[in-house]
């Protein structure tokens, strides 16, 4: 099953998701392929790499665990509805 990705609101979810536990967040770059999107962005002193396949995997790597907790429960999620 293919779907189409939404980046801004992607972007946004990231965003918010993240400020709840940290004050000041950036996005650095994302990287968009053919199967895959790649985001990279820091959290304070934290780093994050978000990958979001096309069929609705999702992985999240970071140097926080409570960044990648939240994140991977909230994109798990919105990749259920």
């Amino acid at each position: 099953m293919v779907k189409k990705i939404d980046l801004i609101s992607l972007e946004r979810e990231i965003l918010r998701t993240i400020r709840k536990y940290y004050g000041s967040v950036e996005l650095k770059h994302m990287k968009i392929g053919r199967n895959k999107i790649t985001i990279y962005g820091r959290a304070d002193n934290h780093w994050f790499k978000v990958i979001v396949k096309i069929d609705g995997q999702t992985r999240v790597y970071s140097s926080s665990k409570t960044i990648e907790y939240s994140l991977i429960k909230h994109l798990r999620g919105r990749q259920n509805e």
